[in-house]
This record gives C-alpha cells, structure tokens and sequence, in this order.
C-alpha cells in the first residue's frame, strides 16, 4: 500500500539483485540452450533477451512499455502464446530466465533490504523470508506487474516483481492492477487511506458496539486507483474484519492523552527508549510511515492513530 521511492539506495539493490542473479544464472545458459533449439523469429525473441540481460533486469517501470514495443517488432503478443516444444512459448522463456529460482532462492533477502514483510496490496497479510542457518521460508508470491504472457522478457526484472499474499496474487490473477510498488514521484508515495466514519465512532463510544465502527478506505485524488483496488482486493470489506484493532486504537485514545503519553514516556527514556519506539508501544505496531511494509494493518493504524491526535 505504501510504494518506494526510486532512489540511488534502491538502484544499488537493485544492481545487488543483477549481479547475484548474474551469478546464479551462470552467463545465462538456459536461456541460450534454448535459443540453440529455436529458430525464426522465435530465436531472434530469444537473442534479444539475452542481448539486452543487464538492462531487462534492472529496467525501471517508465521504461516497459517502449521496451516492450521494441519486442513486438519481433513476435506479436499473440504469437508468444503459440505452442513451441510442448508449451506456450511465453512459459519456456519463464523457465529459461529462472523465474522460479528467483522467488525461492534469490529475491528472499531483498525483501529484507526493502523493508517489505507484508502483502503490498492489502497489507493486512504478512508476505516474507524467514531465514534460520541454511533454511529459508518463503510466506509470499512474487506477483508481476506487468502480465508474464505478454511480458515474458521482464519475468525477472527487479521493478517489475511484487510481493504479495497468496490471496491478493489469486484475486487478482491476470487483472491490471494500478498500484505499483516503485515510483519515481516523492509525492505518490503513500496514495492510500484509512479513516473513521465520524458518525461511527460517536455511536461505538455512546454504545460500545464494536458493529457501530466503520472502516474507510479511500485514495484521495485518485478515484481510479481506489476503484481498482476495490475492485481487485475488496478492501474495505476486508478491512473491516479488522474493527477490533481500531476499537483498541479507541481505547487508547480515551486513555493514552497528551498528560498521560508524557509522564510515561520519561520512565520509557530512563529505559533507553527512543520516541519512535515508544509510540511503537502506544500502537503496537510501527508508527513511522517508512515502515508500513514491516507490519500488517500499520497502514490502518497509522492512519487512524494520526487522525485522533494519538501520535
């Protein structure tokens, strides 16, 4: 929900990404295997992939779709549907790349260099690595951004895989979705929002009615994108399967006020605790916006804990 900034940091993971990758791949030889078994106009696809490697992998999202328009002067996007040695020939390029190798074996610990333990769709699910000596975990699917069956060439490329819950990954199948984790726009970082219905919380307080709560999901000044979201990820109905966490938040508001917060912040700082760490306390979650990707539900929190003055 909360997208990353493309910035120098992240273009040097993603030149980390392209030399493990590189490495893993050993000269690409699974792809040239299977530029020796074609030929045609499918051979020149392949050529062109191999050719252009060190670009694809890294290629920024502002650059798909002139990229993608330079592969079609090759092979139609219908034609790499076309059955070539027992397979649709978009999943043999799929396989040849490593496209499975990376989900399992490589992409887990850049998940830890880009902050992301939850589904950057609904972040409501974890999606991480666990690593413990030589055994990794992976609880996520690594969802393209742009279709595998048209794209195939970007099935790999670092701005172009999306981590995510296995629920949002079926929900939204092979569906267009208009949020993108990387962008280039500082003011596009956090499109999405989570509020109260005023009228809702007057009545929760007057009833304790945990039903009177409504949860309120909104993209302001991007009606597209919250339609899209909507529509892929039904958010508000799932967010508000979530009404127990706010009532908790509405707890701590009546409790936690501005006299309380500071007197039992001075007993936190003879501890050694930092602000940022004790508002983690108040919430129990992370409450810096850098850090909504740590957490499922800090989008919500963070939201909502802002909006009653709680942090």
């Amino acid at each position: 929900m909360k997208k990353i900034f493309i910035n120098d940091g992240l273009l040097r993971i993603a030149s980390d990404y392209s030399c493990e990758l590189s490495a893993f791949l050993v000269d690409n030889k699974r792809l040239k295997k299977l530029k020796d078994e074609l030929d045609g106009q499918y051979k020149l696809y392949v050529e062109k992939i191999i050719s252009e490697w060190e670009n694809l992998v890294v290629l920024q999202p502002s650059d798909f779709e002139s990229v993608h328009s330079s592969f079609c002067m090759i092979l139609s996007d219908n034609q790499l549907s076309g059955i070539i040695g027992g397979k649709p020939f978009y999943k043999r390029i799929i396989d040849a790349m490593g496209y499975k190798d990376v989900q399992s074996k490589i992409f887990p610990k850049y998940m830890a260099k880009l902050n992301i333990n939850t589904c950057i769709y609904c972040n409501a699910q974890y999606a991480y690595a666990a690593n413990y000596g030589k055994d990794v975990y992976v609880n996520y699917e690594l969802e393209k951004k742009k279709k595998k069956s048209i794209y195939p060439f970007l099935c790999t490329s670092f701005f172009n895989l999306q981590p995510c819950c296995s629920k949002c990954n079926k929900l939204k199948s092979n569906k267009d979705a208009k949020f993108s984790l990387y962008t280039k726009n500082e003011d596009d970082i956090d499109p999405m929002h989570f509020s109260l219905s005023e009228d809702g919380i007057i009545k929760y307080y007057a009833t304790r009615d945990i039903n009177m709560i409504r949860i309120i999901f909104d993209c302001p000044g991007n009606s597209e994108l919250k339609d899209n979201h909507e529509k892929l990820f039904h958010i508000t109905t799932l967010y508000q399967g979530h009404r127990d966490i706010v009532e908790e938040i509405l707890w701590k508001k009546q409790i936690y006020n501005s006299t309380f917060q500071e007197i039992y912040f001075q007993q936190f700082k003879k501890l050694g605790f930092t602000p940022s760490m004790f508002k983690r306390f108040i919430l129990s979650n992370y409450s810096g916006v850098e850090e909504i990707n740590k957490c499922p539900l800090s989008k919500m929190i963070q939201d909502i804990a802002r909006e009653l003055n709680l942090i």
